[in-house]
């Protein structure tokens, strides 16, 4: 199924007065202009996990997301799995969580991400204190970036003892870590 712009503008009328909390549009086919509209739609809605799995989305669409991310949305959860996301794309949607207050847990497994999308995660595990599971499994990241990326997690005090920090469920690769946050 594809979504139209006559699909989303009925949306935009029924969604924000409803109960709907998940929103799911896997391979929906959604585009630049599509994704505009759609914005609006869930910055006006009580939607709280939206699932975009598999619509490719290009640079226009990213922005959206950012600007959607940037918002004052209610999303807990995204997931924006298959979506042919570059590390570019990725870092700037994790630099657009910083601020949110809302957002716990984000999918961006089977994309285009190597170690290079690392740096925005910890930027957004340093500045935002809600998130807490983030998933870049099946990506190009390597054993060796995600061990690397692991020890900069852990954060040492003067002495050189490591300080008490809060959990953060990180998958990376095929298995699953537990990466650490500052507090």
């Amino acid at each position: 199924m594809t979504f139209d712009r006559g699909s989303i503008l009925a949306l935009k009328m029924a969604v924000p007065d409803s109960t709907l909390r998940t929103l799911r549009l896997w391979s929906a086919g959604l585009n630049a202009k599509v994704m505009e509209d759609f914005l609006d739609m869930i910055l006006a809605s009580p939607i709280e996990n939206l699932m975009l799995d598999n619509n490719p989305m290009d640079e226009k669409c990213v922005d959206n997301l950012v600007k959607m991310l940037e918002g004052k949305s209610k999303l807990v959860t995204i997931s924006l799995q298959s979506n042919n996301l570059r590390d570019e794309d990725i870092e700037r949607l994790f630099k657009a969580t910083s601020n949110t207050t809302t957002l716990i847990t984000a999918n961006f497994s089977k994309n285009k991400a190597s170690e290079k999308a690392l740096g925005g995660l910890l930027g957004a595990l340093q500045s935002n204190s809600v998130l807490q599971a983030v998933d870049l499994s099946r990506n190009e990241i390597g054993d060796e970036e995600v061990e690397l990326f692991m020890n900069t997690l852990v954060p040492v005090d003067e002495g050189g003892k490591k300080k008490k920090t809060k959990p953060v469920g990180l998958k990376v690769n095929s298995r699953s870590k537990l990466g650490i946050s500052q507090s």
